[in-house]
């Protein structure tokens, strides 16, 4: 990818939009703005006072070459959020010099990136999604033709999430994260599940909420229906990194 010697810092004007929280929540404008700068200045630079400078890439197809020079592109050198330098400088005093409040798959470079990514990389295998295609289809039409049924409006915990629990019988074990106190320690209870029971679960259906945890009507409909809480340590975890950590005690324990 070529750039251009000449001018490529982006108009202020369109800098402090795309640093703007505001032009994300009605993007019309914004819009507007990467359409002019795809046709006019694809690869600009953005410099704002208080912000660190950062290119702005607009065409697609340039997005791509990036992302496939991973020795040359990183992800862990800076932060995925546009914030203000000092709310950058506090976040690396913060994490001892990390850009990242959080370290997930999308802020790692070589070789942990790889190391992290081997764990489930075989379950996202695209013929092991395919095996799951038409019955995550049969889930999505279901929930979606569930939710029309009820007009205008509906609660989607009690009238769509409580029939996706309602399947939870169909799993030997259920489980929920949780944040609340009474939350065990997922080897806990795949050990008195296996004392209980003489062997290990077949299959286990594991329910991931948001890192600010599931609301108590959620939790009591999970209880409800069989799912134990349990806890996955005292750090908060994000949901992508959560449900990677299941997965991978999960695949520890039950097959090894």
């Amino acid at each position: 990818m070529a750039v251009s010697n000449g001018s490529t810092k982006v108009d202020e004007e369109f800098a402090r939009l795309i640093l703007s929280p505001h032009a994300y929540a009605d993007q019309t404008v914004l819009y507007e703005s990467f359409r002019w700068l795809r046709a006019n200045n694809p690869v600009g630079r953005v410099e704002v006072d208080g912000y660190d400078p950062f290119w702005a890439v607009t065409k697609h197809k340039d997005i791509l070459e990036i992302s496939r020079q991973n020795d040359l592109f990183h992800s862990g050198d800076n932060g995925t959020v546009l914030r203000p330098r000092a709310a950058e400088d506090m976040v690396r005093s913060m994490r001892g010099g990390s850009p990242n409040l959080l370290r997930t798959l999308v802020h790692m470079d070589a070789p942990d990136h790889l190391k992290y990514r081997r764990i489930t990389l075989d379950w996202f295998a695209p013929q092991k999604l395919q095996a799951l295609e038409a019955r995550i289809r049969v889930i999505a039409r279901e929930a979606v033709e569930r939710m029309a049924s009820h007009g205008s409006e509906c609660d989607f915990a009690r009238d769509v999430g409580g029939a996706v629990v309602d399947g939870a019988a169909q799993h030997d074990l259920q489980l929920i994260g949780s944040l609340q106190s009474d939350a065990v320690h997922l080897k806990k209870v795949l050990a008195e599940y296996e004392n209980e029971h003489g062997g290990r679960p077949e299959s286990v259906l594991m329910c991931i909420g948001p890192e600010g945890d599931f609301t108590p009507a959620e939790l009591n409909l999970a209880r409800s229906h069989g799912c134990r809480p349990i806890t996955l340590g005292p750090i908060i975890l994000r949901v992508e990194t959560a449900a990677i950590y299941c997965l991978s005690i999960l695949s520890y324990e039950l097959l090894t």
